[in-house]
């Protein structure tokens, strides 16, 4: 099981999931043909149901290529050393507020690089 919320996906090998289910999911997950995987429920406005909900079905279908959840200060570290090998780079780290700069930086150029 994975989970999207937003635009960050979540899997429960990295992260604890719990999904609170109410009576009516409950009935409709049971109902679910075999072959759907996905169960969404999102807020019933214009801006997601205009022209046959098609801007939720468009969202519903991104959760292959949605980044798996937000990037750890460790995971940040770790690739932030890598290209700093890679071009052979040095940077002097003055404490967690620059970790976390650097790992907001990392996230950011990722979501750029996936656009390209």
């Amino acid at each position: 099981m994975k989970v999207k919320i937003g635009n960050t996906v979540y899997d429960p090998s990295e992260t604890p999931i719990m999904v609170v289910l109410s009576e009516a999911d409950k009935k409709n997950i049971s109902t679910m043909s075999e072959d759907n995987t996905k169960y969404c429920v999102y807020p019933s406005t214009e801006e997601w149901i205009a022209n046959g909900a098609k801007k939720i079905k468009t969202w519903m279908e991104e959760i292959d290529t949605a980044p798996n959840r937000k990037p750890t200060v460790d995971r940040c570290k770790a690739e932030i050393d890598e290209l700093l090998k890679r071009y052979n780079c040095k940077i002097e780290v003055l404490g967690e507020q620059t970790i976390h700069t650097a790992a907001v930086l990392v996230d950011k150029t990722y979501k750029l690089f996936r656009k390209l």
